[in-house]
């Protein structure tokens, strides 16, 4: 019975193609469950949250690595100075062997 209906339903839409609809031309609204806008939304939902999610992971990740090159850098500034103060010049440390040499 139902395939009659659907047959006759397909047949009047089929004539009615190119005029004006009319009150008894089928709608959108007529779609059953799980093919309206609903059902075709919420993959795309879950997708768009799950992608914010990784580039919020991965902003996160490369702020830490910034901070952690910027510490490292820091550290051997702060190491590399004391090293060059312990340095004596070059030409105080000669001076002394090169008067003791000729005298």
């Amino acid at each position: 019975m139902s395939y009659i209906l659907e047959a006759l339903k397909k047949a009047q839409a089929e004539r009615q193609i190119g005029s004006t609809p009319t009150i008894h031309a089928p709608t959108l609204a007529s779609a059953p469950a799980g093919q309206g806008r609903g059902g075709r939304r919420t993959p795309v939902i879950v997708a768009m949250v799950l992608m914010g999610a990784a580039i919020a992971g991965l902003a996160a990740m490369l702020v830490r690595q910034q901070a952690s090159v910027s510490q490292a850098s820091a550290a051997q500034a702060t190491a590399a100075a004391p090293r060059a103060a312990e340095q004596v010049p070059a030409s105080t440390a000669s001076a002394p062997a090169v008067t003791a040499a000729n005298g």
